[in-house]
């Protein structure tokens, strides 16, 4: 199983188990620019259009292609859920140093603050990149107390753990005081596949 099929099978996931009819969600791909076909904005789940808008996942999930415009994949997401009040979390899945952005860290950050969105961060090994990038990750993640960095270090099965940690995040599992409720309610949700509904909830895929 290749890292993007991973990526897909627990975006699927979230999408199939946890997103209830009349949640908003939206999914937004990007490599080095906005891949505008392959996604949507945030909309109301509707029973009529959940094929659709799975199959739409489906698709945008399939390839990665191109470099990595992560500040810009923020920018962008922090205008668009600014627009839609019923957007309160972003999820940010990214595996590489931004390299071609037109707009800087602090723009996203700026961004990012600004639309106070709760930010959840899944960075998948990037101890590989250079040493000062994942404390910026957990710098944009600082602009919440409700939001996070996860480091998915360790393959595929780090990435399957941070997508449980997500939802046990999400649900309320934990909060801003320590990581022992997060570490109970992540071990819970893997155990017992615990069932929540993710309301409002925006992917950012880089």
């Amino acid at each position: 199983v290749s890292r993007i099929q991973a990526a897909q099978t627990n975006l699927l996931k979230v999408f199939d188990e946890h997103i209830a009819d009349n949640d908003t969600v939206g999914f937004m791909p990007f490599n080095h620019r906005l891949v505008e076909t392959s996604g949507f904005e945030p909309e109301q789940v509707q029973v009529m259009e959940r094929r659709i808008m799975r199959d739409a996942l489906m698709r945008g999930s399939a390839t990665a292609r191109g470099g990595t415009a992560f500040w810009d994949a923020l920018v962008h997401t922090s205008q668009v859920a600014a627009a839609r009040p019923e957007v309160v979390w972003v999820i940010a899945l990214t595996d590489g140093a931004d390299q071609h952005s037109t707009g800087s860290f602090d723009d996203a950050f700026n961004k990012l603050r600004g639309a106070g969105l709760n930010l959840i961060i899944i960075g998948i090994d990037l101890d590989k990149q250079p040493a000062e990038y994942i404390p910026m990750m957990e710098q944009l993640c600082s602009i919440t107390p409700m939001s996070t960095f996860i480091n998915a270090a360790g393959g595929l099965e780090g990435l399957n753990a941070a997508v449980a940690k997500v939802a046990a995040l999400i649900s309320g599992g934990a909060d801003s005081s320590g990581a022992e409720a997060t570490e109970a309610a992540t071990a819970e949700y893997v155990e017992h596949e615990l069932k929540l509904t993710l309301d409002n909830l925006s992917f950012t895929l880089v």
